[in-house]
Parts: structure tokens; sequence; C-alpha cells
């Protein structure tokens, strides 16, 4: 007999005795709870025992705070990934839901594009925006009861500082444009035409209103004088009209650029190419490389420029 005096003879959905008088239980409840008689008779008589069922509930407790409603404050970052816990705890189970602005439900589990709450009720919101500002309500239920966090949110707008500190100690700021130095909206600092002056330490400083963070940037500029390294022989002897080569191999950073004097061709390696050589182009031709950082002429030779045979 169940402790609403109703029989139990045989399974269902709720109930289920055994071969050995057992009686089985299911998904027991709060309202399951009370005396339970069991009666077994035979010709010489009967006999019964009243077994009493006591079904334990405890109230939910969300973030393990006491009392049935409590308030925090949270702060999210635009756009920056925030997730807000609703961990609740209770026998049985509780049922987790959250409320928004506006009275909008978003049971657990629940998923959209651009919020999640997930199975363990954690409030996942993949990039909050300043609309989403107010407050929101964590709410846990079971058979015991109701428990409520409510959670005042707070989506701000980080304003970030960069700045870069060149070695000679002057600052920039993003985005600015000073002479070769140029300072890009996300934050890169670009040189042109990088020189060996331009070598030292720069420091870039990221900031905001919860602090801020420092990075040094050592910069070697690779840059030695120039050396030849093949250069022409002392004397060299040309015939008229055909052309001729003077070698001026050079190694060094930065290079120089090639140039064009009359019939004389200055090739980009530093060969010196005589188109059309006469007699004026007879005499002494000395081999010389320049950069920024110094100059080189060891090499020299002396054009004979010959008549051609008749």
């Amino acid at each position: 007999m169940s402790p609403t005096n109703r029989v139990i003879s045989s399974s269902s959905d709720k109930y289920q005795v055994l071969n050995d008088g057992t009686l089985v239980v299911y998904k027991a409840q709060r309202f399951d709870g009370g005396n339970y008689t069991c009666t077994a008779r035979n010709n010489a008589g009967q006999d019964h025992r009243v077994i009493r069922v006591e079904v334990l509930v405890t109230p939910p407790v969300i973030n393990g705070f006491r009392g049935t409603t409590n308030t925090i404050r949270v702060t999210a970052i635009r756009d920056q990934r925030k997730m807000v816990d609703c961990a609740a705890k209770g026998i049985p189970t509780p049922r987790v839901m959250w409320v928004l602005p506006g009275n909008i439900i978003l049971p657990a589990p629940y998923y959209s594009s651009r919020m999640t709450v997930h199975s363990n009720g954690t409030l996942d919101i993949r990039s909050p925006k300043r609309t989403d500002t107010g407050q929101l309500a964590c709410i846990a239920r079971n058979e015991g009861g109701e428990a409520k966090l409510m959670i005042n949110l707070d989506v701000k707008e980080v304003v970030e500082r960069l700045t870069w500190t060149l070695p000679s100690g002057v600052i920039l700021s993003r985005p600015q444009r000073a002479g070769r130095y140029t300072v890009l909206s996300n934050g890169t600092l670009a040189i042109q035409q990088a020189s060996v002056y331009d070598r030292g330490s720069y420091v870039c400083r990221a900031g905001n209103e919860y602090g801020s963070s420092l990075l040094s940037v050592p910069v070697v500029v690779i840059a030695y004088p120039p050396r030849i390294t093949n250069g022409p022989p002392s004397v060299t002897y040309a015939k008229r009209g055909v052309a001729v080569q003077l070698n001026c191999i050079a190694a060094g950073i930065p290079r120089a650029e090639p140039r064009l004097f009359g019939n004389k061709y200055l090739h980009p390696q530093g060969a010196l190419i005589i188109q059309n050589p006469t007699q004026r182009d007879a005499g002494y031709y000395r081999c010389t490389a320049r950069n920024a950082i110094g100059v080189d002429s060891k090499h020299s030779t002396t054009v004979h420029v010959k008549r051609p045979l008749l």
C-alpha cells in the first residue's frame, strides 16, 4: 500500500514489485515520502509491516552563496570573451536558467552564435557589447525551493595607449608618421631606408586603465664598409672598337647604384664596360667602392687601346 492507501500490486512507470516482495520506487520525489505497508497472506493468516520512507531534498545553492538571493558585480571588456559562473548544487540536481534584460530566458544548456549557457550553468558571452550592460539573473530550482543570483554586468570600453620610444628618446604614438618612422594603427613601427644610425633599443609601451606593459626591442643594423674582392689587372689591353670589361667586384652593405658614363657602363655588380674603345679611353682607371660606412680603392689599371691591324 502506498502512502495514499493505493494498492501497489504490479509494475508501473513509478513502481516495480520484485518476486521476493521488494518494492522499487523510480525517480523518487518529495511527494513519494510517507508510510508504505507491506502485507503477506496465506491460508494460515497474514502479517504486515509499515516502512517509513523519507525523500531527502536540499534547496539549491548557487556558487556557494547562502540565502535565496544574492547580488554580485561583474565587469566585462567589449569584444573580449566573458564567462559568468552559475554553479548550482542541491538534491535533486537543480534546473538552471538565465534571465537577461528584456525578460529573455535562456535554459541550460542553450547555444547560439553569441551566447551559450553550458550544462554546468556557466553563461558564455563570446563578444560582449555595451548594450549587454544591465542586470542578469541566474535562477536554480528544485523541489526544495529556488535560489537566485543577480549579476550587475558592466561592459566597459578599454582605451588603449600604445607608444614607441626611439633610441634618441623621441616618443611616437599611433597612428603617426615622422620622417622615416611610421607607427601603424595596429601598433607596428615601420622604419624606411634604415641606416646604422637607427640601431639601438626601441621600447614599446602599451597601457590602459588596468595597467601597462613594456617591450624592449634591440635593433642591430647590419652594415659593413665595402671591400673589393675582384679587381682588374695592373695593365689592360683593348682593341679599338671592341668592348672591354674592367672587373671591380665589391662586397658591402649598403651597395652602390650602377651609373652610366657616356659610352662607359657601370654594371650593377661593379664591372666597368667600355662599349667602343678609342684612344680617348686609354689611360689610368681606379676601381673605387663607396657606401655610407667607408670606401675602398686599392685596385687600378692602365688601359692601352690598340689600333686594329690592316
